[in-house]
């Protein structure tokens, strides 16, 4: 059935699409089970959902999507974070920590963490619902285009966002319509209410929300997105909720009458395990002070961030920019 120069259904990839989600509407294109279609697709041998599709797919199933579906090599390597690498974090490794990239738990091709997230009001108003990449960023706690907080698990029953297991376990289902679908109680994802994107300084929402603007349109064109200022502004996030540091922070910010931190310092997580109303919290916080930088340089003078903290794992000429610009 799929044998053939191109899949008899060849979906290219949406707007910002993920390469997991590609993968799952392709096999629902061809009106097959998604196992059934990665078996017939990528062999028996490969299995592609106990593990981090989005950020460790081998070149080899690259080019299979690539040839099968007629689409541009590119454009298949740029559903996976490979589009990110140089412009979020240094490096793309297929293990351990990434910065900004909210890890997937897997235990028996199930998610049993929170790292998939989507805008209720985008998969309503989509043609095709679909999942798009940059909803697997930390930072993407809101949607730019409605301005409403972004959600990371089924509203009904509490489960974590699964799509291609929609018709796992159901032998009787086989044709899926949407995505927008709960595998877990089948009910839609979109229909819940939704919060508005609560960001006090107009500043800090405009520059933050320019940066996922820029982050969906696939960096065509950068705008003010700068490689230094993002590591920046993760540096920052890391020690404000670290134990050490978190206390010093918490009380100068309270000082000048800013945000406070609640329940975040009493359990040292990254940033990226985090659930969406702490990550928030914390970006935003971050964000008012990477865009004052006499106030971040007067928290280095006053040791509330020593200054090796702040360039801490950062190499080269990020490392020489920070020493620069903050040094007293």
């Amino acid at each position: 059935m799929l044998s053939g120069t191109l899949w008899p259904a060849h979906p290219h990839p949406l707007p910002g699409e993920s390469l997991s989600c590609l993968i799952v509407r392709t096999a629902h294109a061809n009106g097959v089970k998604v196992q059934t279609f990665c078996d017939q697709a990528f062999g028996n041998d490969f299995q592609i959902w106990n593990r981090d599709i989005d950020r460790n797919a081998p070149e080899w199933l690259l080019k299979i999507m690539s040839s099968k579906a007629g689409t541009p090599i590119k454009k298949i390597k740029n559903t996976t974070f490979r589009l990110y690498e140089k412009r979020l974090f240094p490096i793309l490794h297929t293990a351990s920590y990434l910065r900004w990239i909210m890890p997937i738990k897997h235990h028996h091709r199930l998610n049993t963490g929170y790292a998939i997230q989507y805008c209720p009001q985008c998969l309503a108003q989509d043609d095709i619902p679909y999942f798009r990449l940059a909803w697997r960023l930390a930072f993407y706690t809101f949607c730019p285009k409605h301005q409403i907080m972004m959600v990371d698990r089924c509203p009904h029953c509490g489960a974590s966002i699964a799509f291609h297991r929609i018709e796992l376990g159901r032998p009787k289902k086989s044709h899926v319509d949407t995505l927008d679908c709960c595998w877990q109680c089948e009910k839609k994802l979109s229909s819940t209410f939704v919060e508005g994107a609560n960001i006090a300084s107009i500043f800090v929402k405009n520059r933050w929300t320019s940066l996922l603007k820029t982050i969906d349109r696939g960096f065509y064109p950068t705008g003010s997105l700068s490689y230094v200022n993002l590591a920046l502004l993760h540096q920052i996030c890391r020690l404000i909720s670290s134990k050490k540091y978190g206390e010093g922070f918490a009380k100068y910010i309270s000082d000048k009458g800013g945000n406070t931190i609640v329940n975040m310092l009493s359990c040292p997580v990254n940033l990226e395990l985090r659930p969406i109303q702490e990550r928030h919290v914390l970006i935003e916080i971050a964000f008012s002070l990477t865009a004052n930088r006499r106030k971040l340089k007067s928290m280095v003078k006053l040791e509330i961030i020593p200054l090796h903290m702040l360039y801490k794992d950062f190499e080269g000429e990020l490392k020489e920019y920070t020493i620069k610009n903050f040094r007293n």
